[in-house]
C-alpha cells in the first residue's frame, strides 16, 4: 500500500512529464486501451464514480511508467544502463531518457493485459438489421473477455463502398466488414482481405453451404471470408387488396400485367421496384432479363428487349411509379408499408416494414416469361488483412453457432447460408419459403469476374427506359455492347 499511496501523491505532479513522454492524451488514451473501456471493466459503480475512478485509473497508469523509469535510474546511481548520467536528474516528474525499458514496452506489458477491439463495418439501414448487429456484438462481448466488438454504420451501399475504397488508400479500415456478395472479389483483387483457408476448410462444413453462397467468398481456391447471410428477390403482394379485387397473385407476365392494371387506384400503384442508379437496381432487373431465356453472358438480345418493354409499359400506363428511379429497396418496402402500392419487388429484409404496418402480406416467385430464376443476395463476412485477424475469426465462429446464426438471422430478416439452418428458420415463417425455395437455382454475380463492370450499364439502362430517356432496343443495344466487351476482356484474360 505505500508504493501505492506514493504513487497517488505523485501522480499529478508527474501527469504532465507523463503526458509529454506519451505524445499526447489521445495516444495515452490508445495506450491504456480507451476510458471507455476501463469504465466498462468496472461494472456496476455510479456513472459519475465510473468517470472519477476511470481518470484516477488513467493518471496512476500514465504515472506508474514514469515513476519506474526513474527508480530504473536511479538503481544506476542516476545514471543509464551504461552509467551515464540522465539529463535534469531523476526527481519527481523526470524520467529518465534512456532507462534500459522503453516506454513502449512498459505499456504493451499493462496493454496486453486487456482485450483487443474489433472494429466491424456494416451498411445495413434497416431497424431490425441494425438490432441485429446489436445483438451480434453484444452476444460476442459477453461470451468472452479477450475482445471488445463494436460495429459501425458506414451506409448507405454505395457510400460504403467509397468510404472502403478510401480506407484502402489511407490505410483507415476495420477488422472486419460485412459486405456486398459481388463486391468480395474486387476488394479480394485490391488485396484488402486476409487469406483465412485454411481457417475455413478446418473449421466450416463447406457441404452445408448453398454453393452459390460459398463460393462468393472464394478466388483462385482461396477463401477470403464466410457467408453472412443470404436473400433473393419475389413478388410480395398485399392480400387484403387483392382479396377485396378478388384476384389471385400473378403467375406469368400476362398475368401480371393484368393484375397491376387491375390493382391502380388513383391512390396507389399496382407494382413498384427499384430502378435507382446503383447496385440495387441491377439486382432487380436481372431476374426479368433471364427469365426471357437469356444467360448472363447473351444479355442484351431479344429476350432484354422484351423484359424492359413490358416494365416500360407498367410505366407508361401507371401501373408503375416513374419516382421509382430514385428508390432503393428500402424506400420501395417504405411505400408498400403506407399502402401506396399492392405489389412489391423485394427482398426478406423489406418484411419487417410491412409487418410493422399491420399490412397482411403474402409472397410468391416472380412472374414468369420461360423460366424463374433470381439471383443470390446477401453479405459476406471479410476480415481485413494485417488487423486484428485473431479477433475478426473469433466473432466469425461465435456468429456461426447454431443457436447464433439462427437468432440473428430471424431477427434480421435474412436466410442463413447454411442449408439446414435456412430449413429451420422458413418451417417458424412460412414468408421464408419462397426465398428458401429459390435459393436452390439462383444465380450469383461473383461468379461472372465482369459484374462489376457490366452492373452499372444496367442500372443505367433501367433508369434510361424508365425515364424515357431510353428506348428498350437502345437499351438493350447498350447492355449486349457492354457484356460483349466484357466477356472479350475476360476471355482473353
Amino acid at each position: 500500500m505505500g508504493k501505492w499511496k506514493t504513487a497517488c501523491m505523485a501522480a499529478p505532479s508527474v501527469l504532465s512529464s507523463a503526458v509529454r513522454r506519451l505524445g499526447s492524451l489521445a495516444l495515452a488514451e490508445r495506450r491504456l486501451g480507451s476510458l471507455a473501456l476501463a469504465e466498462r471493466r468496472l461494472g456496476g459503480l455510479a456513472l459519475a464514480e465510473r468517470r472519477l475512478f476511470s481518470l484516477v485509473l488513467a493518471v496512476l497508469l500514465l504515472a506508474v511508467p514514469v515513476l519506474l523509469g526513474g527508480c530504473g535510474g536511479q538503481r544506476g546511481a542516476g545514471g543509464d544502463g551504461n552509467g551515464k548520467q540522465a539529463a535534469g536528474g531523476s526527481g519527481p516528474g523526470t524520467a529518465d531518457a534512456t532507462s534500459g525499458l522503453s516506454m513502449d514496452r512498459q505499456d504493451g506489458a499493462l496493454m496486453d493485459e486487456g482485450p483487443r477491439e474489433v472494429v466491424i463495418w456494416s451498411y445495413y439501414e434497416t431497424m431490425k438489421q441494425k438490432e441485429g448487429l446489436d445483438r451480434l456484438v453484444e452476444g460476442f462481448n459477453n461470451r468472452q473477455k479477450d475482445y471488445v466488438a463494436r460495429w459501425e454504420y458506414q451506409g448507405p451501399s454505395s457510400e460504403f463502398k467509397k468510404l472502403l475504397s478510401i480506407g484502402v488508400a489511407e490505410g483507415n479500415l476495420p477488422d472486419v466488414v460485412i459486405i456486398d456478395n459481388p463486391d468480395m472479389r474486387k476488394y479480394v483483387e485490391l488485396g484488402i482481405f486476409e487469406d483465412i483457408t485454411e481457417t475455413v476448410k478446418a473449421d466450416y462444413d463447406l457441404a452445408e453451404f448453398y454453393p452459390e453462397v460459398i463460393s462468393s467468398v472464394q478466388y483462385d481456391g482461396r477463401y477470403y471470408g464466410v457467408p453472412f447471410c443470404c436473400n433473393n428477390v419475389g413478388l410480395v403482394y398485399n392480400r387484403d387488396m387483392f382479396r377485396e379485387a378478388g384476384i389471385q397473385p400473378p403467375q406469368d407476365w400476362e398475368q401480371f400485367i393484368q393484375a397491376a392494371e387491375t390493382m391502380t387506384t388513383q391512390d396507389r400503384y399496382g407494382f413498384t421496384m427499384s430502378a435507382i442508379l446503383e447496385e440495387q437496381s441491377s439486382f432487380q432487373l436481372v431476374p426479368w432479363l433471364l427469365s426471357t431465356g437469356e444467360d448472363m453472358e447473351s444479355l442484351g438480345g431479344e429476350g432484354t428487349v422484351k423484359a424492359l418493354s413490358m416494365l416500360a409499359h407498367m410505366v407508361e400506363k401507371g401501373y408503375m411509379p416513374r419516382d421509382c428511379i430514385n428508390w432503393s429497396q428500402v424506400d420501395v418496402a417504405r411505400q408498400f408499408a403506407a399502402g401506396k402500392c399492392a405489389m412489391m419487388e423485394n427482398g426478406p429484409w423489406a418484411l419487417p416494414l410491412a409487418e410493422e404496418a399491420g399490412i397482411d402480406y403474402g409472397v410468391v416467385k416472380l412472374p414468369v416469361d420461360e423460366r424463374s430464376i433470381v439471383v443470390t443476395g446477401g453479405e459476406n463476412f471479410g476480415v481485413i488483412k494485417g488487423k486484428n485477424v485473431d479477433g475478426a475469426l473469433a466473432l466469425l465462429a461465435y456468429y456461426y453457432e447454431d443457436d447464433v446464426m439462427l437468432r440473428l438471422n430471424e431477427q434480421m430478416y435474412a436466410l442463413p447460408p447454411v442449408r439446414r439452418l435456412a430449413a429451420k428458420l422458413q418451417e417458424s415463417n412460412p414468408a421464408y419459403q419462397v426465398f428458401a425455395q429459390q435459393m436452390e437455382h439462383c444465380i450469383t454475380r461473383s461468379a461472372y469476374p465482369y459484374w462489376p463492370r457490366i452492373t452499372g450499364v444496367l442500372s443505367e439502362s433501367l433508369y434510361g427506359v424508365m425515364t424515357g430517356g431510353l428506348s428498350p432496343q437502345e437499351a438493350a443495344d447498350a447492355i449486349g455492347s457492354k457484356v460483349r466487351l466484357c466477356i472479350g476482356k475476360n476471355d482473353s484474360g
